[in-house]
């Protein structure tokens, strides 16, 4: 499945896991990056002595960041986000995470982010994500596409919880 429709799924999952949830608000996604923000992206990996992960590329190219991808007020970022950095993790995350706190791809208004860890390249080009929680709890996957496929098999576990738990409140 091509990674702009793995993410678009995500997006209606969450809309309807957020419908059970009033005030949430809904992934918002950014169009697709320009050929140029895209050569910026390239660049920006190169000068660290990589490629651009191709599942990270692939998304970018469909979806320039998605606010609320992830989860309330956690998105993936935008390509001038990443090359920017405009999200620097605290020092304990740094100590704890050194070899994933450099490369920044998901975040939000807290100290919750989503990087790739360039100790980990895989043969393919990915990288693995590293997922860390505000209080430096870490999730790992071995791809970016990995943790997207993840992330939509648990928002399809928890839409059918939520149905069937609505579903058997008595009615009023």
């Amino acid at each position: 499945m091509p990674i702009a429709d793995l993410i678009a799924e995500i997006i209606e999952l969450q809309s309807a896991v957020h419908a059970f949830y009033p005030g949430l608000s809904d992934p918002v996604p950014g169009p697709p990056a320009s050929a140029e923000d895209l050569t910026r992206l390239d660049a920006y990996f190169r000068d660290k002595g990589l490629g651009t992960p191709p599942s990270l590329r692939e998304a970018l190219a469909s979806f320039n960041g998605v606010e609320h991808l992830f989860a309330e007020d956690f998105g993936l970022r935008s390509v001038a986000d990443i090359v920017a950095r405009r999200f620097e993790p605290t020092d304990e995350a740094v100590e704890a995470f050194p070899t994933a706190t450099d490369i920044i791809i998901g975040g939000g208004v807290t100290q919750e982010f989503m990087s790739l860890d360039v100790a980990r390249p895989r043969s393919d080009g990915e990288l693995g994500v590293l997922t860390v929680t505000i209080d430096l709890f870490p999730r790992t996957a071995d791809t970016f596409r990995a943790y997207l496929e993840e992330l939509r098999g648990n928002l399809r576990t928890t839409l059918d919880e939520e149905r069937r738990d609505r579903d058997a409140l008595p009615d009023n």
